[in-house]
């Protein structure tokens, strides 16, 4: 019992870095980038914003496939495999010839993010631990956007003194030394025992186990399709993608339109990802506490006003207070919609049903930054661009209200009077 409450923590904290050398760095940095690569390819707003939009798309193309492979080989083949190709993508990227090229390295990391970060880890740590979800999913994923922090600063520092090119290569080569070496030796999927005795340490107080669910319990695919909630939720999650992926992306060049220096633009984009990584826990901790959601909703419309704020980039203070709103509500979806889900649907078909949703957010979230960039090529501002995602974002929260828990879990003790 003990070393298995070792084993959990010890698996946490390998995905927590994990995550923070993949996602951190092959999506998190792509702001700072964004302007380099538009003189490099003499592309438009909206064409190099189609690279990020491709690497949301396809990360959530793979994300489903990834959850169903998850249930059939083991969840290191399937993560090591997803990084290695987010590795070598990276290397690609900084060779690209021409615009086709980029693009196409960058479809490529997508599908090696999508096999290697969100439903995978979401998948493990669910597994592992069965109290307090939201918290752990908060703390152990907050490395996407510490790994956001640091990396874009750094990132940042590459590009002035050597180039964008040189600055992939070194954002390649943790994944190969540090990131495969983790998941090949700690990560495990599921604990090798399940009930109370078998994970009471990684979770929690002995008691508790009227809370543990077995895996085999919940719906399958096409009885969870059946759920009103389930498809409340997608549609809540589309609208979350939309909104803020836009505004996400675009926040370096607003700021460089607004006559920011380049440096306090990356400074501004670091400081997101710095506020996610308190906010995240913080949230999961609140979801925990007082229903994941209704807080996952309040996250919603407090980050819609944030990106409403940050259009208004003219003037610093309010600009600060938009970033901060947005920023700290922005990561929430990752530490209480895997626990919404778990309510409506149990664990049975959680992998294939996370990845579906996480698809279904990734699409919204590769439509957003084309339109912001579409919107600002027309009429040369980005102000109706971030209203319209904001507005589009406030969509999500009353969406995510009409989410009802619709599955009742059978506990494990009684599961196991039966037999």
């Amino acid at each position: 019992m003990a070393e298995q409450a070792k084993m959990a923590r010890r698996i946490a904290g390998a995905l927590f870095v994990t995550l923070f050398l993949l996602w951190g760095s092959g999506y998190n940095t792509f702001g700072v980038f964004f302007t380099p690569l538009l003189k490099e390819f003499h592309g438009t707003h909206a064409s190099i914003s189609l690279c990020a939009t491709a690497i949301v798309l396809f990360t959530g193309a793979a994300a489903p496939v990834a959850g169903w492979l998850i249930k059939v080989v083991d969840v290191r083949l399937v993560m090591g495999a997803g990084a290695t190709l987010a590795g070598v993508s990276l290397l690609g990227i900084s060779r690209a010839s021409s615009f086709n090229h980029l693009l196409g390295w960058y479809v490529l990391l997508g599908v090696g993010l999508g096999g290697s970060t969100m439903v995978p880890a979401s998948l493990i740590l669910t597994n592992w631990f069965t109290e307090r979800r939201g918290t752990v999913l908060g703390v152990a994923t907050a490395g996407m956007e510490l790994g956001g922090v640091i990396m874009t600063l750094l990132s940042a520092r590459l590009i002035s003194t050597n180039g964008w090119r040189t600055a992939y290569v070194v954002l390649a080569l943790p994944i190969f030394l540090i990131v495969l070496p983790l998941i090949i030796m700690v990560i495990k999927g599921r604990p090798e025992t399940f009930g109370a005795e078998a994970i009471e340490g990684a979770t929690g107080p002995a008691g508790s186990s009227d809370l543990l669910i077995a895996p085999e319990d919940g719906l399958e695919v096409r009885e969870a399709f059946r759920k009103r909630s389930f498809w409340l939720l997608g549609l809540a999650l589309f609208c979350f993608g939309f909104g803020v992926a836009g505004a996400l992306i675009h926040l370096v060049p607003l700021m460089l339109k607004a006559r920011y220096s380049a440096a306090s633009a990356a400074l501004a984009l670091s400081s997101v990802h710095a506020l996610i990584t308190v906010g995240k826990p913080t949230m999961g901790a609140v979801g925990d506490f007082i229903g994941a959601r209704k807080v996952l909703a309040g996250a919603f419309a407090i980050c819609a006003l944030g990106i409403v704020l940050m259009g208004d980039a003219g003037r610093a203070p309010i600009l600060a207070l938009g970033i901060f709103f947005y920023a700290f509500m922005l990561a929430t979806p990752i530490a209480l919609v895997p626990v919404i889900l778990l309510e409506i649907a149990g664990p049975r078909s959680l992998g294939t049903l996370f990845g579906l949703l996480f698809f279904v957010q990734t699409v919204g979230a590769a439509i957003g930054p084309i339109i912001v960039g579409w919107v600002f090529d027309i009429i040369g501002s980005y102000i109706a661009g971030y209203t319209l995602s904001a507005a589009i974002l406030f969509g999500a929260a009353v969406s995510i209200m009409g989410c009802v828990e619709v599955y009742r879990p059978v506990p494990v003790d009684m599961l196991s009077a039966g037999d």
